[in-house]
C-alpha cells in the first residue's frame, strides 16, 4: 500500500527505509526515511516525560532519523534542545551528533576537505566515547572518514597511501 495512503506508524515507516538503503534504492529510502522523521516529529510528547530516560531515549531516536533523512537542521534543532538537558556522558554524546551535523553540511555543500578535517577532528575529540559504549558510532565515523579519504586520494606520508583512520 502506499505510505501517503495508509496511517503508518514512523517505525514502520523506518523498517521500509532500512530495507530499501540495504537494497541500494537510495531515493525509495530517504523517501520512507524522511516520512518517518516528520511522523514522529509530529507525535506529541507526554506531560512530565520531559527530563525522564525514555524521553531522552525517544529525542535521541528523533534525532538520529533527522539525521538518516538528511534533515540536518531539524536534526540540530532536537539535540540542541537535548544538549540543555543532558550531561556528562549523555551531553559529551549530544556534542558528539552536533559535530557529525557540522560534517555532513560541509559535506553536503560540497565542501569535502572541510568535512574530512572535521571526521578527523572528531575522531579525536571524542574517542573516549568508544569505552563509554559507543564504540559503533565511533567506528561508524572512521569508516566514513576512511571513504572520504579514498575519495579525495589523501595519500598518508609514511605509506605513500591512503591513510585508513588515521589523522593527517
Amino acid at each position: 500500500m502506499p505510505p501517503k495512503l495508509v496511517d503508518w506508524d514512523y517505525n514502520v515507516l523506518q523498517l521500509i527505509g532500512q530495507l530499501y538503503q540495504v537494497a541500494g534504492e537510495k531515493a525509495k529510502a530517504q523517501q520512507y526515511i524522511r516520512m518517518a522523521a516528520q511522523k514522529m516529529n509530529a507525535t506529541p510528547t507526554e506531560e512530565g516525560a520531559v527530563g525522564s530516560d525514555q524521553y531522552l531515549q525517544s529525542e535521541f531516536r528523533k534525532g538520529d532519523l533527522f539525521i538518516s533523512a538528511e534533515m540536518y537542521d531539524s536534526a540540530r534543532g532536537v539535540f540542541s534542545t537535548l544538549r540543555a538537558q543532558t550531561s556528562g556522558g549523555n551531553q559529551l554524546f549530544v556534542n558528539f551528533r552536533l559535530e557529525q551535523i557540522d560534517e555532513k553540511m560541509l559535506e553536503q555543500q560540497g565542501k569535502k576537505k572541510e568535512a574530512l578535517a572535521k571526521l578527523d577532528e572528531i575522531l579525536t575529540k571524542y574517542a573516549q566515547l568508544a569505552q563509554m559504549g559507543a564504540g559503533s558510532e565511533i567506528a561508524a565515523v572512521k569508516q566514513e572518514r576512511d571513504q572520504l579519504a579514498t575519495e579525495l586520494g589523501v595519500v598518508d606520508s609514511i605509506k605513500g597511501t591512503p591513510a585508513p583512520g588515521t589523522a593527517p
